[in-house]
């Protein structure tokens, strides 16, 4: 039972635990070849942060964008196998330990990145 109103801080890191259980569990079932299940664990976290406190909050949005990004490259097994697992466990393994892999394709991932990495990543898109 929670006493009194929840910190918004507090509550997109819960948004963030759950992402990552819930992309952990999603990459159990989609390796066993329940891909429908491992799509819905996805959904329902995605669910359960647009009705969060924190719905609003950009690390939030994100989250879902990125959570639907890894669900749209895992309409089959091969899809799974060829892109949709890679991308699962990345952006699992990202939030786990509040550390980008590959920002720039993931907007939620953009929180962990410090100004060094920030610097690098403008140096990098100046030689486009």
């Amino acid at each position: 039972t929670q006493i009194g109103e929840r910190n918004m801080e507090l509550d997109v890191q819960y948004n963030r635990v759950l992402a990552a259980d819930a992309m952990d569990s999603a990459d159990q079932l989609a390796n066993s070849g329940k891909l429908e299940e491992a799509r819905k664990v996805l959904s329902s976290a995605q669910d359960h942060i647009k009705k969060s406190k924190s719905n609003k909050n950009p690390f939030s949005v994100n989250l879902v964008n990125d959570i639907q990004l890894v669900q749209n490259n895992m309409q089959s097994n091969q899809q799974y196998q060829q892109q949709g697992g890679k991308m699962l466990k990345m952006n699992k393994k990202s939030h786990q330990m509040q550390r980008s892999v590959q920002s720039s394709n993931y907007q939620s991932q953009s929180a962990y990145c410090n100004s060094s990495k920030s610097m690098m990543q403008q140096r990098f898109q100046s030689y486009k």
